[in-house]
């Protein structure tokens, strides 16, 4: 495991620059692309394969414990109403989605990205038991474990309480019984020639289980199974933080930003992204480069969005504190392939600069950076 880790925490940096271009173009393309399933196909190829790299580098990140979790108060039917365009892209058009969302559903205490990415494994797993299409169903319900309804449950496995659960059922070949106890055994795959690491469902059970729940599954041969995922619900009365969980709608702005990064086609994606929002960017490859930058247009600059690691032996966090040396109120976006976590192992504190991963979706991005600088000063 620490092999594992060693080795996630060195590649993941390198590859997420890369996906942030590959699947940021491709999805920009989808969006722009005609309905032509000539036109479409070749895009929602590359799309889902730049996709399923970036699972994979999530996986290998939370598996060897790299990344822990962020919770927030938050709505898990809204999670997946925003995840469904990339769930039927994932999917294809062999696939029907169909979602049946428990009215009044309690709110959970969850790490966001941790869900997104569980139910993204889930629908790629769906996907893999239906090759020659089917139906796929996300259910949510409310269970009771204290209840009558509960007794004869054996997958509550000895937890009692509300719980929040999340269905994932698919019409696919189903599993055989024997199989069926090792699906969340980490590096355990039934998929022939490599086409699988068999740390998809591993991490699903991890991530469940960081949560504090469970996982449950059942399946019959040629008849599809059920995923169900167990979670906690929310105290009593816990509302959603304002301005959480949705980047639908996002705001453009005429700001001034400066991106630093030294990757040429990241930087590059990236400001065609914020200029597409109307920001104007100013952008440099390094702190010095940056520096330079700053000495010309610092009184027009609102938020600096930097790379964490860059060259010429200057960090991200670095170059923030000598701009904020001259501009106290600077917003600060610092982003990085390595989790949080790791980040922390540099001397430099992350306090009052905040923390977006890469590879992210550009919605994503231009989410952020419009809340960071809609946030008023204390």
């Amino acid at each position: 495991m620490e092999a594992l880790a060693q080795i996630a925490g060195g590649i993941a940096p390198a590859l997420s620059d890369l996906l942030t271009v590959i699947r940021g173009q491709a999805g920009q393309l989808l969006d722009a692309a005609g309905r032509d399933p000539g036109d479409r196909e070749p895009l929602n190829q590359i799309y889902t394969a730049a996709d399923k790299a970036a699972s994979l580098i999530r996986q290998l990140m939370i598996f060897s414990r790299q990344q822990t979790m962020h919770a927030e108060i938050m709505d898990l039917n809204g999670l997946i109403d925003e995840s469904a365009g990339v769930l039927r892209r994932l999917l294809g058009d062999g696939i029907s989605v169909d979602f049946h969302l428990a009215s009044n559903l309690p709110l959970i205490v969850a790490d966001r990205d941790m869900l997104e990415q569980l139910l993204i494994i889930l629908a790629l797993n769906a996907r893999d038991a239906m090759p020659t299409g089917g139906r796929l169903l996300f259910k949510t319900e409310v269970v009771d474990t204290m209840g009558d309804a509960a007794k004869d449950r054996p997958d509550q496995d000895h937890k009692s309480g509300k719980f929040v659960v999340l269905h994932v059922d698919d019409t696919g070949r189903g599993i055989a019984p024997e199989i069926l106890p090792r699906v969340f055994e980490p590096f355990f795959t039934t998929k022939a020639d490599g086409r699988s690491a068999g740390l998809g469902l591993a991490t699903v059970f991890g991530i469940v289980q960081q949560h504090h729940g469970w996982m449950a599954v059942e399946s019959v041969i040629n008849a599809g199974s059920s995923f169900q995922a167990f979670l906690p619900a929310g105290p009593p009365g816990a509302v959603v933080e304002p301005g959480r969980g949705t980047e639908a709608g996002t705001r453009a702005g005429n700001e001034t930003i400066l991106l630093v990064e030294d990757d040429a086609a990241v930087r590059e994606f990236t400001v065609a992204i914020l200029q597409q929002y109307g920001y104007r960017v100013l952008q440099a490859s390094s702190g010095p480069e940056a520096m330079e930058v700053w000495k010309w247009h610092a009184p027009r600059v609102r938020l600096l969005l930097t790379d964490m690691v860059l060259e010429d032996h200057m960090t991200g966090l670095e170059l923030a504190a000598k701009l904020r040396t001259e501009s106290p109120g600077l917003k600060v976006i610092c982003t990085s392939g390595h989790s949080r976590e790791t980040m922390k192992r540099f001397p430099e504190d992350l306090e009052g600069c905040h923390f977006l991963q890469k590879p992210c979706r550009p919605q994503t991005l231009v989410a952020a950076v419009r809340a960071l600088l809609d946030e008023k000063h204390p």
